[in-house]
């Protein structure tokens, strides 16, 4: 059955194969909504989470059977794997800020709660205090500055920006905003919960017949499911969460390969520069060697 919707792995209308799970994107409202008329069709992303802040203007946020208008001083935030699209004003004025999944799990492990609670769509349709708000742009400017930068430490200060950002808005997000999507979604909401439960398994690296009996469906259907969102195989969704760990691991610390290799629960090193050089084309010391040589 031919889906209704559009999966992007990167940003609207741009696929990356492999997104690096650092990913953190920075634009204004209008530098890509201008370019398709002020409508953005509804499309999933499953690897991202959106952030969008409109400063001035008005528009609809297109979510599954139903349509949440908004104006100045509003924020919503999109987890991955929802159902969305947008009706703009012309020339709405805000940001949106497009962050890795893995990016803000790993900001906010420490703060279940948080994290929990942008499990699924929040929208803030007023923000009532304007200088709650005006802090989060100014927070913003800020991470725009780091991103621009080329000090040494400007990952580090990102990652402090943002995650004051985050609790800022979970701190003013009434909690009727949040709500439930309808029943008719579920394989989307499948489709989240087989990557939460991948997630969750501290790498221990269970068969696709494993996770779908977790779920309470057969191996046969959670493929269809995936096939049908991400046009890739449930494999494919477990083995991409496995590259992305690596890749973390052998960006952000100098432990040996053979460590990494048996921190995330593969037995044999050469199996393990295999498994990696299979799907990225290049082997882990390389990898790390083209990172390496890309910081400045």
């Amino acid at each position: 059955m031919k889906n209704n919707f559009t999966n992007f792995n990167g940003l609207y209308l741009q696929n990356y194969d492999y997104l690096s799970p650092d990913f953190f994107f920075s634009e204004l409202i209008e530098t890509r909504s201008c370019l398709f008329d002020w409508k953005v069709k509804t499309h999933v992303h499953t690897k991202l989470y959106q952030f969008f802040f409109i400063i001035k203007g008005e528009g609809v946020c297109l979510l599954p059977n139903q349509n949440i208008k908004f104006a100045d001083s509003s924020i919503l935030i999109i987890p991955p794997g929802f159902l969305h699209g947008y009706n703009w004003q012309p020339k709405a004025v805000g940001h949106i800020l497009t962050v890795s999944s893995k990016f803000v799990e790993q900001l906010l492990k420490n703060t279940p709660s948080v994290l929990l609670k942008f499990s699924k769509p929040c929208i803030i349709t007023c923000v009532e205090k304007i200088s709650e708000f005006e802090n989060c742009i100014n927070l913003i400017d800020n991470i725009n500055l780091e991103l621009t930068s080329r000090n040494i430490e400007r990952f580090q200060m990102l990652k402090f920006e943002f995650g004051q950002l985050l609790l800022n808005i979970f701190r003013i997000l009434p909690k009727e905003d949040s709500f439930d999507l309808p029943e008719s979604h579920t394989n989307l909401s499948i489709f989240n919960n087989f990557q939460k439960n991948i997630r969750n398994h501290n790498f221990n690296q269970k068969s696709v017949n494993e996770y779908a009996a977790e779920l309470n469906i057969s191996n046969i259907r959670l493929n269809k499911i995936c096939k049908s969102i991400v046009d890739k195989s449930a494999l494919w969704v477990i083995n991409e969460y496995l590259i992305s760990e690596i890749k973390l691991q052998l960006i952000h610390t100098e432990l040996p390969i053979s460590d990494i290799c048996y921190n995330l629960k593969f037995n044999d090193p050469a199996y393990f520069t295999r498994f990696f050089k299979k799907h990225t084309g290049l082997s882990p010391k390389e990898y790390r060697n083209l990172i390496n040589t890309k910081t400045p």
